[in-house]
């Protein structure tokens, strides 16, 4: 089997240390190849908290998990939601048949040198498992050619998203903003020259990274970020003079609070300037509220049938992708899409 060679990334064995009282536990995860090691303490050991703890230890590398083999206790029953949350093959290894998750049984005792049996779990804090994680990871194994499970885990997940890459054809761009928080959020430096070389030496960058693997890359104007408006779009464009930089057209991403009013002529000026770059077009819908908001497309106040007309009318062929809505949404922004288009 491919799992028992370690020939693949994304195969994981799970299984619980207890506390001193057999109260809280750790919930441990190996992956076999790289013997790359997650911890997350639980307050108890009931299928429930098990269960989050894998998934909330696990969703962050949702693409590098294939299957999960536990242990045979009863804290693993929660284990069909545990392969549905995480789109993952869930094994259960015999009873008295710890050999078969050898890789887990060989981390815990690692784990058991910080933490011995007797240890009270209660004592811990998170930056106390958080400092065992980074001794583990940061470890050099004989196994791993004296290199560490971090270094070939995130290496292994390097070339798996290179042939994923490899296989796109467009790559859709957050042209970012100053606040060091979050990406989407305005920033007044966003309008600084400062900024606009930030953004040209990065998207330099990206080019020959484009470059390379045959890719577009799609930016899109959005009123938070760096590229504000068509004008800077156009602006960027002009400057690289590149044909694997394009443009994502998101009507709704146009405006400001104070410019609903002048919806359509914003609408008609952004395609008389961008129409010849647009690679992809979005479809979300725009609340009219201070500071603006964002819905599902037909719920809100953007003028569908004009945004849709210029699409056209620009030659633009491609998908129209839906954002910005919650699964129950879907349906009922696509009727309104097709009833338009």
């Amino acid at each position: 089997m491919v799992v028992e060679q370690r020939d693949r990334l994304g195969n994981w064995e799970a299984d619980t240390i207890i506390s001193k009282g057999k109260h809280k536990a750790i919930v441990t995860l190996t992956e076999r190849r790289t013997r790359m090691t997650l911890l997350k303490k639980v307050d108890d050991r009931k299928a429930e908290t098990v269960k989050q703890a894998i998934i909330d230890l696990l969703y962050p590398f949702i693409d590098q998990t294939t299957t999960i083999t536990c242990d045979n206790g009863k804290e693993f029953t929660e284990h069909i939601a545990i392969a549905q949350a995480l789109n993952a093959n869930v094994y259960f290894a015999h009873p008295q048949a710890a050999w078969e998750r050898v890789t887990n049984e060989n981390a815990n005792g690692l784990i058991r040198q910080y933490f011995p049996k007797g240890t009270d779990f209660a004592d811990l804090t998170d930056n106390d498992i958080e400092r065992v994680i980074l001794r583990l990871n940061h470890r050099p194994r004989k196994c791993l050619g004296f290199s560490s499970p971090d270094m070939v885990f995130f290496q292994e997940m390097k070339v798996a998203l290179i042939t994923r890459i490899q296989d796109t054809k467009i790559l859709t761009l957050c042209t970012g903003t100053k606040d060091p928080v979050d990406k989407w959020k305005y920033h007044p430096d966003n309008d600084t020259i400062r900024a606009w070389e930030d953004f040209m030496i990065s998207m330099s960058r990206l080019l020959e990274i484009a470059e390379k693997y045959d890719l577009k890359l799609g930016m899109e104007p959005e009123i938070n970020n760096v590229i504000d408006s068509p004008t800077k779009a156009l602006k960027a464009i002009l400057e690289f003079k590149n044909p694997r930089l394009g443009i994502i057209m998101d009507g709704a991403n146009l405006f400001h609070y104070n410019e609903i009013l002048q919806m359509d002529d914003i609408l008609k000026r952004a395609f008389e300037l961008l129409s010849p770059y647009i690679i992809l077009a979005h479809a979300k819908d725009l609340k009219n509220k201070n500071p603006i908001g964002y819905c599902a497309a037909g719920k809100g106040v953007l003028n569908y049938p004009l945004y849709i007309h210029l699409l056209k009318k620009s030659n633009y062929h491609g998908p129209l992708i839906l954002h910005s809505l919650d699964e129950d949404e879907i349906q009922s922004s696509k009727l309104f899409l097709e009833s338009i288009i």
